[in-house]
Order: C-alpha cells, then structure tokens, then sequence
C-alpha cells in the first residue's frame, strides 16, 4: 500500500510539473501566470490535505482517486493544447479594436 501512495504522489507531482510546462507555453512565460498557478496548486493541495482527514482510507478510495487523476491529468493537457487557439499572445490589435476603444474612452465624461 505504501508503494501505491508513493507512486500516486510521484505521478500527481509530474503531471502538475507537465500541465505547468505547457501552460508557461500558452502564457508564453508571464510570471503573473506562474504565481497564480502556484498559488492555485498550493491552496488546492492545502484544501485536500484538510478534506482527506475525513476520508477512510480503504483500496476503494484510493482506486477513486488513482481513477480520477488518470482521467483528470489528460483532459487537463488536452485543455491547455486547445486553449491556444483561442488566446492571441503578442498580437497586435486590429484597426476596428483600435479605434472603437479609444471612441469609447472619450465618449465617457471625466470626473471633475
């Protein structure tokens, strides 16, 4: 049982280093990304350390978990591939976009 656990660990922690990987490849290295990551990752490990006290520890929770992870860990990859095509990184803006936002800035009356 220990094995399994040990092994459990080794592969939630290579799959949050892989997803982070590919994710600093859709963000394109912004450190805000990196700190929000890290910051998610560390507060979600906190909150199933708390919740994982109240569980019982039996083969069939540790077959949930081992089940949810491996169906987890890939559509989070496949998620992170397919954002890139909806997010334009280091693009410029168009002249439709230029042009309407800065209309918009000054159609709005200042406060004095």
């Amino acid at each position: 049982m220990g094995l399994v656990i040990f092994a459990y660990g080794a592969y939630g922690t290579l799959a949050q280093i892989a997803l982070m990987r590919e994710l600093a490849i859709v963000f394109s290295g912004y450190e805000l990304f990196f700190g929000t990551a890290l910051a998610a990752w560390l507060v979600s490990t906190g909150l199933g350390s708390f919740y994982a006290r109240r569980l019982k520890a039996d083969a069939n929770t540790l077959f949930l978990f081992l089940t949810l992870s491996a169906v987890i860990f890939p559509a989070g990859m496949i998620a992170a591939r397919l954002i890139k095509a909806h997010l334009s990184f280091g693009t410029m803006p168009g002249l439709f976009w230029t042009v309407t936002t800065n209309c918009g800035r000054h159609l709005v009356p200042a406060n004095k």
